[in-house]
Formats: C-alpha cells, structure tokens, sequence
C-alpha cells in the first residue's frame, strides 16, 4: 500500500499507475490541498486502473483537469472491473472540457465506488454526472452536491 499525505505524493501516485501499475494500492493519511497539481486522471480507456484508493475518510480539495487529452475525465478516468474507490471526499474540484465520460470520482467506472462524496465540484462533458460519466460497475453510498453540464 502507497500512503499518501501530500498533494505532490498524490501527483506521484497519478504518474506512477498510469505509467508502470494500473494495479497500485494506495490510502490517503491526511486531507490535501491539490490546487497547484498538474493532474490526468488515473487510468485510462486503453490502461484502467484496477487497484484500490482508500480515501479513510479525508478529503482532496481543488483538484483540477480541464484539458481535452482522452475520452474520461475525473479524478480517475476509466476503472476496471477490480477497481474500488473508497471513503474519499472530493471539495471543490472541476472536471472536464469535451471529454466524452466525465465525473468527479471517475469518467468511466466499472469498478465499485464506495461511501465517495463530491463536494461542490463541477464536472461538465458529453456524458456527464455527479459521481460518474458512464457506469456499468457499483456505486453505494455516494453523494453528489455538485454542478453537472452535459452537451
């Protein structure tokens, strides 16, 4: 397990599953302030992630992508089957610009999505939604509080 308490090990973590293990396991240890992170999502169409990211119930705040560079868009872009995302909190975040999957937790999930919040984010794209873009996985027990825009 990766322990992430800072928004630069957080932006370490995105790199490192995109580019070596899309199977990584990682839980935060501390709320983070991810305003100045350069972000993609974590996984991809062709590279989902299939791991596990345990929020333990702190919060990242600000996270930000709005460039066009694939088809999802969230904190993660697609999961696969074995993914799961628990106990996260997303505050103030916005997601998306175009992109064809959008959501604050995930542009595409077909993992399972556990006791996840949004915050106040705004996620906008051709299939947009509060939590996900697109999901044929497991959403329970997730709110969203945020602005969606679809076209």
């Amino acid at each position: 397990w990766y322990e992430i308490g800072t928004a630069k090990q957080l932006e370490w973590f995105m790199a490192y599953v995109n580019e070596a293990d899309p199977s990584a396991k990682a839980k935060l240890t501390a709320d983070i302030e991810a305003n100045d992170i350069v972000w993609s999502p974590i996984g991809t169409i062709d590279r989902p992630f299939t791991g596990t990211f345990d929020g333990q119930g702190f919060t990242i705040n600000g996270l930000k992508y709005t460039d066009y560079r694939g088809e999802c868009s969230g904190m993660f872009g697609k999961t696969g089957p074995t993914a799961l995302i628990k106990h996260l909190t997303l505050k103030d975040c916005k997601f998306g610009n175009n992109n064809k999957y959008v959501g604050s937790f995930c542009g595409w999930n077909e993992g399972t999505l556990l006791n996840c919040l949004n915050q106040n984010t705004t996620v906008s794209g051709m299939n947009a939604g509060g939590i996900c873009g697109r999901n044929s996985g497991t959403i329970s027990n997730c709110l969203s509080t945020g602005k969606v825009s679809r076209y």
